[in-house]
């Protein structure tokens, strides 16, 4: 199944994860320019519940920010690299326990 794609490229986006009945559980970032001391085409999560899930976020290029393995709550490192300026990418986020993932939509986004 592929999820639709946003029409609107995104600068800097951020994707909050819900969960029935926990409310907000957690968040995925995009940064494309570097601002306040933070790097550009950079990428991080974070985990909110400490529910035994895990939130990953996925950039097109293959890129991962995980908070697999840690306990919540727990922001990810940003994971960065330099793409080539104003190219589109898509990004969605997951939630992950084990083999099992739940991801949102994807949507696009810029370097």
């Amino acid at each position: 199944m592929t999820a639709p794609i946003k029409p609107a490229m995104r600068l800097r986006l951020c994707i909050l994860v819900k969960e029935d009945g926990y409310g907000h559980i957690g968040l995925a970032e995009w940064r494309q320019d570097p601002g306040s001391g933070g790097p550009g085409d950079a990428l991080r999560v974070r985990d909110e519940e400490p529910d035994g899930y895990g939130i990953e976020a996925h950039l097109s290029d293959g890129r991962k920010a995980t908070t697999r393995g840690h306990d919540s709550p727990y922001t990810s490192p940003w994971t960065t690299g330099n793409l080539p300026e104003d190219r589109p990418y898509l990004m969605w986020v997951c939630v992950v326990k084990g083999s099992y993932s739940k991801c949102s939509e994807k949507y696009a986004v810029s370097s």
